[in-house]
């Protein structure tokens, strides 16, 4: 099996970068043959939306690591893309990157209708941010970069096979209180890296603190917004 790995990560042991080599590691383990783009290191101009693409089937810019990593994509089974959260999405330079090889993902028919050019493949998305589990979800932090590299992948023609998401990276510097809502749909073959992401993950104390907080501040959050008793006036208000 051949993987590639899209690290997003600005950071060299970030924690986008610390998770991405865990995958690593295991798969090479199991015998596959993974490469891994860092993508704070290429080179790419931005797109200028020409559309010039969507006839030529090339980018008419100069050659730069984009046209490479989209060979890189062609090439693998498997795509593991791993980003930060910034501003509710992926972080720039990782966009600028998907924006450029838009032709080597999704074609058009004659009529104007996307072609998915990578239909059979398999893709992970892995996100961090600093907005604290479960406000990452909530409020579309974490979530909102699985919506936009789903929404790529999805329209690729890749089959989205697991999903990563960690919130309070402020808090936690480490692997500790990873989210991680799909694992169970994350392949058979990826069963040790789970178990690895959780021992790294929750075999410190900081995370029982971490949670006794949250799980407070969550509880009080419910209780002021959701959770009403009627008074004897027939009125409703909130839990004093």
């Amino acid at each position: 099996m051949k993987i590639l790995i899209l690290n997003g990560s600005p950071r060299n042991q970030g924690l986008i970068s610390q998770m991405l080599d865990i995958m690593t590691e295991e798969a090479r383990i199991r015998g596959a043959e993974v490469e891994v783009i860092p993508i704070r290191k290429l080179q790419v101009h931005p797109c200028t939306g020409c559309m010039a693409c969507r006839s030529r089937q090339t980018c008419v810019l100069p050659e730069d690591d984009a046209q490479h990593t989209l060979q890189k994509i062609q090439w693998a089974d498997v795509l593991i893309v791993g980003s930060p959260c910034y501003w509710g999405n992926m972080n720039g330079h990782m966009k600028v990157v998907f924006d450029r090889i838009v032709y080597g993902m999704m074609g058009e028919s004659p009529k104007g209708l996307p072609q998915a050019l990578h239909k059979g493949k398999k893709a992970v998305i892995v996100s961090t941010c600093s907005t604290p589990w479960p406000f990452n979800i909530w409020f579309n932090q974490t979530r909102g970069v699985v919506k936009a590299l789903r929404e790529i992948l999805k329209w690729s023609g890749f089959s989205i096979k697991g999903v990563i998401q960690k919130g309070g990276t402020l808090l936690c510097g480490r692997l500790y209180g990873t989210h991680l809502p799909r694992s169970s749909k994350i392949p058979r073959a990826d069963g040790a890296t789970k178990q690895k992401i959780y021992r790294r993950t929750f075999r410190q104390n900081h995370f029982h603190v971490y949670t006794a907080v949250y799980n407070k501040l969550l509880h009080q959050f419910l209780r002021v917004l959701w959770f009403s008793y009627q008074q004897p006036d027939g009125s409703y208000h909130p839990h004093p």
